[in-house]
């Protein structure tokens, strides 16, 4: 039996229960096999979400074991073309070919470098829309503030161990 039919045949036992005199020893013997069944299907649904939690660490720990030696071959690359740079221009030589590669300067995109941040005037300043600051908001309903349209909002979420 599925976990919603369990829990259907037991709303609907109860229901039974509120509606007609029943012998005691019928109303335990059926909530505990109802019960049984209900603890086999939250035991199987248990282990499969310990199963999956267990999974996504694992792909949470090799993600970051690959980004670190991602992020290990990138800064290699970057050093690597750092000294191959110095060193062609400590020779004064702007291009370099062999049989492997072309290696040469050029020019790349002129960009800007801001200096000081206060001292752009505002045309050049993008506007960005309002943010809620739900902690501070949280923190003034919880000292007694009144914001209208607002509320404390305490919900449930299930803890599988």
């Amino acid at each position: 039996m599925k976990l919603h039919e369990i829990t259907s045949n037991i709303n609907q036992f109860y229901n039974v229960i509120a509606d007609t005199e029943l012998d005691p020893e019928v109303i335990e013997d059926t909530l505990s096999s109802l019960m049984v069944e209900l603890n086999e299907k939250v035991d199987a649904i248990a282990y499969v979400l310990r199963k999956l939690k267990a999974e996504q660490q694992f792909f949470k720990e090799e993600e970051e074991r690959i980004k670190a030696k991602r992020e290990v071959l990138a800064n290699r690359e970057t050093r690597l073309k750092r000294y191959l740079e110095e060193q062609l221009q400590l020779a004064g030589l702007d291009k370099v070919k062999t049989q492997l590669a072309s290696v040469s300067f050029q020019n790349n995109p002129p960009s800007v470098y801001v200096e000081d941040e206060t001292k752009i005037p505002e045309v050049y300043l993008l506007p960005q829309p309002p943010r809620i600051d739900k902690k501070s908001l949280l923190q003034a309903l919880k000292d007694g503030v009144d914001i209208e349209g607002v509320s404390i909002r305490q919900e449930k979420s299930i803890r599988v161990r």
